[in-house]
């Protein structure tokens, strides 16, 4: 069998390379450190989390407010998470939220107590939010209140206390309407009506 791929040189010295295995080793190369799909190993990056988030820092007291994921469709579910960093020695008041929050209605709480988290304490509020509206819509801002209590803060023998707000959190709602519907092709439910059934007496 004739071989295909090497050749003596022209010198009888090291061995040459045919035109056929040089492409090869060309294109064995060229895919080095890269992945399968051919693009470079670790190019890609993470899209960053759908997620509408304010955050508000006032003295010792730092205020997030997040709801994620940042679009929906009209019924889905999402959650608002409020978020409280403070020292030990201050006091915080959390949002007291009603049933409704603007265009949104507030399906379910979670407040559990505030807890240790290294020389401050964080205070963690979810709330489970929906909407029958859509568009842009927007959660309002939120107001949180402290008490600084630290010795070294406290002016006339009183500590300071003060507020901090969010900003509103803008929601893309989406409708379940396809483009070429419109509100107007749907009607409501009418009440039951009696229809005349005629009876063969024969």
């Amino acid at each position: 069998m004739r071989g295909a791929l090497v050749q003596p040189g022209p010198t009888g010295g090291l061995p040459r390379l045919d035109a056929a295995a040089v492409i090869v080793a060309l294109v064995l190369f060229s895919m080095i450190g890269c992945d399968g799909t051919g693009s470079s190993a670790g190019s890609e990056q993470t899209p960053a989390p759908d997620v509408a988030e304010s955050s508000a820092e006032r003295g010792p007291v730092r205020f997030t407010a997040r709801a994620a994921p940042g679009a929906i469709t009209v019924g889905d579910k999402l959650t608002l998470t409020l978020e409280v960093e403070a020292p030990e020695a201050v006091d915080i008041e959390m949002p007291q939220l009603a049933e409704e929050l603007g265009p949104f209605e507030i399906r379910a709480a979670r407040t559990p107590p505030d807890v240790p988290d290294g020389d401050l304490r964080r205070w963690t509020h979810q709330y489970t939010l929906d909407t029958f509206a859509s568009g842009e819509l927007e959660i309002p801002a939120l107001e949180v209140g402290f008490v600084d209590r630290r010795p070294d803060s406290v002016q006339d023998g009183e500590p300071v206390e003060g507020t901090l707000s969010s900003e509103p959190l803008s929601i893309t709602v989406r409708s379940v309407l396809k483009g070429d519907e419109l509100a107007g092709d749907y009607r409501d439910i009418q009440d039951a009506v009696e229809v005349p059934i005629p009876i063969d007496w024969r």
